[in-house]
Parts: C-alpha cells; structure tokens; sequence
C-alpha cells in the first residue's frame, strides 16, 4: 500500500516536473518570438525613418530639378531670341554686301564715262592746239559783224563750259559715289561686329544650356536612385511585415501549447428544494456581449461600441492603409471591446510610438484570425490573457503614428493582413 502511494507520488512529480518544463520551454519560446518581434519592429522603425529622410531629399531634388529646369527653358529662350538676332544681322550683312557691289558698279560705270567725255574734251583741245588757238582779236576780224563776233565767241565759251561742267558733275557724282560707298562699309563693319558679339553670346548661351542639361541629367540620376531606395526599401518593408506575420502566427501557436485549455463547468443536476420550494435550479445564464455596431453576420462584433463611422477603409485615403479607421466626434477615451473571443498575442504599451501603431493590443482567435488595435491611449488588458467577445481592452487614443483620435482596426490571417470586410460590414466615408 505504501509503495503503491510512493509510486503515485512520484508518477505525480513526474507530470508536474514535465508541464512545468513544458511551460518553461514554451516561456522561452515566446520570449525568443518576442524579441525577434522588437528586432524586426526595430528595424521597420529605422527603415521608416530612412524613407523620411529619402523623401524628404527626394522633395529637395524635385525643387532643385524644377528650379534648373526653368534656369534651362530660359537659356533656350535667350538663345533662340539671339539666334533670331544673328540672322537678322546675316540678312543686313547679305543686304550692305549686295549694295556695295552696285555701289561699286555704278562707280567704275560713271567714271568709265567720265573718262570717255575726257578723252573727247582732249581730241577738240589737240584740234584746236594744232589749228591754233583763235584769240578773241581773230574771232573779231574774222566776224561779219559785232553780232557774228558775239555769237561765235558764245559758242566756243559754251562748248568750253559744257565740258568743264560735264567732268566736274562726274567728279561731284563720283565723290558722292564713293561716300555712300563708305558709308556702306562702315555700316558693314558694324554689322558684322554685331554679328561677331551675338555669336559670342550664342555661344556662351550653349555652354551654359550644356552646363545646365548635365545638372539637371545629375539631379534626375539622383532622383532615380533614391527612388530606386525606396522602392528597395518598401520590398524590404513587406518582407518584414510579411516576417512579422509568420512570427505572430508562431506566437499565437505556442501560447496556444502553453495556454492550458480552460475546463468547462458543468451545469449542476437539480435537486430537489429541500426547504419546501418547488421547482429546479437555473444555470447561470453568458454574460451577453456589447456589440456596439452590432453583431456581424461573420459573429464578429463591432470593436468600438456607438462609433460606427469609418474613415479611411481597406487600402483606402490614397495609401497603402491595411486596416481600417473608426473615428467620430467625441471618440477619445471611448472603450475598445474584443470583436471575437480569443487569446491576446500582444499588449504593447512600452512607448508611445509603438512602431507607428502606438499602444496596441494584437488578439488570436480561434477561427485562425488574429484582430489589432492600435493607436490606443490605454491598455486594460496584458499578453496571454484570454479575453471574451465584447470585453473592454482598452481605450481609443492617438498614440503612434497617428493624426487624430481614432482606431486603427486590423484583421490578420496566416501572417498576412487581409480587409477586415470579411468579419465586419463596413462602408468607408473617403
């Protein structure tokens, strides 16, 4: 009999000695899951912030490129106006050279002229000169009377004057010939000094648009890369969050391992009233849940009771938004409720930021989804407790990376979040 006793005892210690390793192996575990949570939360709060930085470099350059870009339209503008100024003084160089040329034609053709009416001018002086020169006393003996005598001597005045006065109205069509002549020369000149400056500056106008096209070509490289960052970075950010989910999905199995499985009570048998009353003993009725926005048809209820209006829904305001927004006027400090039974994976309330969610509460349920509340600005509720539908855990706040009161309500399946329309009947108001 007491060996039989002993070896109860130790069959006893035994299973004590093992659950408690089981509990022990499984503490470890979820503090391993744990720690692994704050690395990679860690490590997507220093990736977020990086990305600030890379934007607000990326906004940087993007105000640079368009200030260059305007500095490169202008410079084209300036060039274009000065190359139309080029032509235009090529135009009034082709335009002087053309009326040089005639100028000059009409020069050589008036002095041709001029050199023939000498040259006649010297045949009748030779004439004269070989004939002898009548003297005025000949001209008089030799006339017929004064009158004969007057008009021969007009004559040979005439014809002398005729001739002075045709080479001095070439020499005076000559010299003025050769003053427009100059005149246009000069004006050449200036034009093509004109031209000469213009194409100085066209050609400092070109360098500078070169100067300029290879900064805007560095400020858009610059852009690209950081893009290229970001983009780097957000695959990086789903890869975390995807790690992230696996790693809620692995706590919740092991607090399930190291959660005991509550045991029912059964309901009494009823007896009879021994004081004399007829009649059987009820049992205690469930505590009937809060359902707030009312019970859903998936058996999920609404997390936060007379605040039904949504924000921001299911990938929605224009970002990548997985989750949903409740919000309302008069919603800070309103009670959170559990929208399904289930065991709480996380109850965070270390810091304010919280990774962005602030204080937040994860729950795993049953069913295989796990429910988040974020952006809380208490937390009743702590890791491993097991919490029923329509129980307070927590209060709506705007803690985190949040703008405004409100609940950031969450809906994760198999380590992913998924639109939280599959346990809950929302529309949203964006």
């Amino acid at each position: 009999m007491k060996h039989g006793r002993r070896l109860w005892q130790r069959g006893i210690a035994f299973l004590l000695c093992a659950a408690l390793l089981s509990v022990s192996v499984g503490a470890d575990t979820l503090s391993d899951i744990e720690e692994k949570q704050q690395q990679l939360q860690q490590q997507q709060e220093e990736l977020e912030k990086q990305n600030d930085e890379l934007r607000e470099k990326l906004d940087t350059l993007r105000q640079d490129e368009e200030e260059q870009q305007e500095y490169y339209d202008t410079l084209q503008e300036q060039k274009a106006v000065v190359m139309s100024e080029i032509d235009n003084a090529n135009n009034m160089l082709d335009e002087l050279d053309a009326r040089i040329v005639e100028e000059q034609a009409n020069m050589e053709e008036a002095n041709e002229s001029m050199n023939a009416d000498i040259e006649k001018l010297k045949e009748r002086l030779r004439v004269l000169y070989m004939t002898g020169n009548a003297s005025t006393l000949e001209i008089l003996l030799n006339s017929d009377s004064i009158v004969d005598f007057a008009t021969k001597y007009q004559f040979l005045s005439a014809i002398t004057r005729h001739d002075t006065d045709l080479i001095n109205s070439v020499k005076s069509d000559l010299a003025a010939m050769q003053e427009e002549k100059e005149q246009l020369e000069a004006d050449r000149q200036a034009a093509s000094e004109l031209r000469d400056t213009l194409e100085e500056k066209r050609d400092e106008l070109s360098s500078l648009e070169e100067e300029s096209a290879a900064v805007l070509a560095k400020l858009q490289n610059q852009e690209d890369e950081i893009n290229q960052q970001l983009e780097g970075n957000a695959q990086e950010s789903e890869e975390m969050e995807a790690e992230m989910g696996r790693l809620q999905l692995q706590w919740q199995e092991e607090m399930a391992k190291a959660t005991p499985t509550p045991t029912p009570t059964p309901t009494p048998t009823p007896t009879p009233d021994t004081g004399g009353n007829s009649g059987s003993v009820s049992p205690t009725p469930s505590p009937t849940p809060d359902s707030g926005g009312g019970i859903q048809s998936s058996g999920y209820i609404w997390p936060v009771p007379g605040f039904t209006k949504v924000g921001d829904g299911w990938m929605g305001g224009g970002r990548t938004h997985k989750g949903i927004d409740i919000v309302g006027a008069g919603i800070y400090g309103a009670p959170i409720v559990a929208a399904q039974s289930g065991t709480v994976i996380t109850a965070y309330t270390s810091d304010t930021w919280g990774y962005g969610w602030g204080y937040h509460v994860m729950i795993g349920h049953s069913d295989g989804y796990a429910t988040q509340y974020a952006h809380m600005s208490s937390v009743v509720v702590s890791a491993g407790q097991y919490v029923e539908q329509g129980q307070i855990i927590g209060y709506v706040g705007n803690t985190g990376d949040s703008y405004g009161a409100h609940l950031h309500f969450e809906l994760w399946s198999n380590g992913d979040r998924i639109d939280p329309a599959a346990v809950l009947d929302y529309t949203p108001s964006y």
